[in-house]
């Protein structure tokens, strides 16, 4: 009995009083056995998972395709390329009214309201000034006194100058009658009296003086007439001059629009006094156009002034120039300003978007295709070039040059002759190759 309690030393009284667990021979043996099956069955789904990667890795890849249809091909080539840029923007003033009290006064009516359209020639402020209009006022009396004055003196001038002619027509008639007696009493010289044609020829002579006396007179009168009329007509424009400088201060009172335009801002109210040279109002004026053009920075870095712009609205097109560009350092779009060779006039109710073409110039014997829709210009790119057979499109990167709005010029990556995909393809983004149905 002590040898079996030595094989098993749990079932002694010193083995139950340590508290351990008790086990048997059987026990031991399956938890030996569950443990190796647990190792069997990782080590096999490991095994499997790994050829599972090694299968799934060997497959080759599925190879997209797209329906020729649906591609836009481009070629590229060797020639002229001419370069434009697209701009987007609008028709807005080329100026801006700016209407300013040109007198000291009070504002009496303010016609202008800020956000309304008017018309050149509308008034928009209207001032009063008690001594710009008195001294109008007597601006005009003085010139209305001078004026009826000189009419006066004319009229007097005149009336003597006519008399005298007449007087002096008479006289000429009685000379002319007193020589034909002469002459008749001479040819009856032996009958008639020596002394009848000495009288004859004495009243002759006495009318010949006369006549030349108011002739004379005559000639004075004409000469001082002018120069009293020459007097007073310098000073009626003196005082002229003086009338219009009035006319112009009172006329200045009322603020008008000088063109076409909407009025942006007013200053002043009815009732309010301003100092002359103050700014009451600014009205942009429409009668003439400008345009403002918006272009991409990466586009438009050689885009400068003098360069001829074609514009196009929903209502007219025309030609024009740029006159400046403004480009900000980190801003992605460049503001050009255009110059109008005419003033199109944006009917009421039409947008004034615009769409402008900018000329750049041509390229000579540049190696150039049609513009993917992907590429900018000055930059590698990646594009599909189609296969010979035209079959199937490979990935190929390319440089390229100086772009335009249709074309792009091709520094590298592709040769004269090759056909490249210019649509937009991006939904093909990762893939190397692509098949063409």
């Amino acid at each position: 009995m002590s040898h079996i309690h030595q094989l098993h030393p749990g079932s002694g009284g010193s083995g139950r009083e340590s508290g351990g667990p008790e086990f048997s021979g059987m026990d031991v043996a399956r938890t030996s056995s569950r443990r190796t099956g647990r190792i069997v069955w990782t080590v096999i789904g490991l095994a499997g998972l790994a050829a599972l990667t090694l299968f799934f890795a060997s497959l080759e890849p599925a190879v997209a395709g797209v329906d020729r249809d649906l591609l836009v091909l481009g070629n590229v080539q060797r020639g002229s390329m001419s370069r434009q840029v697209y701009g987007w923007g609008s028709f807005v003033p080329d100026r801006v009214q700016i209407v300013r009290a040109e007198q000291p006064g009070k504002i009496a009516v303010v016609y202008a309201v800020q956000g309304e359209e008017v018309r050149g020639g509308d008034r928009l402020i209207e001032m009063s000034n008690p001594e710009i209009e008195i001294a109008a006022d007597k601006a005009e009396q003085k010139f209305a006194a001078v004026r009826a004055g000189m009419i006066a003196l004319s009229r007097e001038l005149s009336s003597r100058r006519l008399t005298l002619e007449a007087d002096i027509a008479a006289t000429r008639a009685t000379y002319l009658r007193a020589e034909d007696e002469l002459e008749e009493r001479v040819s009856r010289v032996g009958k008639a009296d020596e002394s009848e044609v000495r009288r004859a020829q004495e009243r002759v002579k006495a009318i010949a003086q006369r006549l030349s006396a108011d002739e004379e007179r005559l000639e004075l009168i004409r000469s001082s007439m002018e120069a009293q009329l020459s007097a007073q007509r310098d000073e009626l424009r003196w005082l002229e001059s003086i009338l219009e400088s009035e006319r112009a201060r009172l006329r200045s009172l009322t603020l008008r629009a000088t063109g076409d335009g909407l009025v942006e801002e007013v200053l002043v109210e009815s009732g309010s006094r301003v100092n002359g040279g103050e700014i009451l109002a600014r009205v942009a004026l429409t009668d003439r156009l400008k345009a403002e053009i918006d272009v991409y920075a990466s586009e438009g870095a050689e885009v400068e002034s003098g360069l001829p712009v074609v514009l196009e609205s929903e209502t007219a097109v025309v030609s024009g120039r740029v006159a400046d560009v403004e480009s900000v350092p980190g801003r992605k779009l460049i503001r050009v300003e255009v110059s109008l060779d005419e003033n199109p006039g944006v009917p009421e109710g039409a947008s004034p978007e615009v769409k402008a073409m900018i000329q750049l110039g041509t390229l000579e014997n540049a190696v150039f295709v049609e513009r993917p829709a992907y590429a900018s210009s000055n930059n590698m790119s990646t594009v599909f070039r189609l296969a010979e057979d035209g079959l199937s499109a490979q990935r190929v990167k390319v440089r390229f040059g100086r772009g335009s709005v249709d074309r792009i010029e091709v520094k590298a990556g592709l040769d004269i002759g090759d056909t490249i995909i210019v649509s937009d393809i991006s939904k093909f983004d990762g893939l190397d190759f692509i098949e063409i149905h």
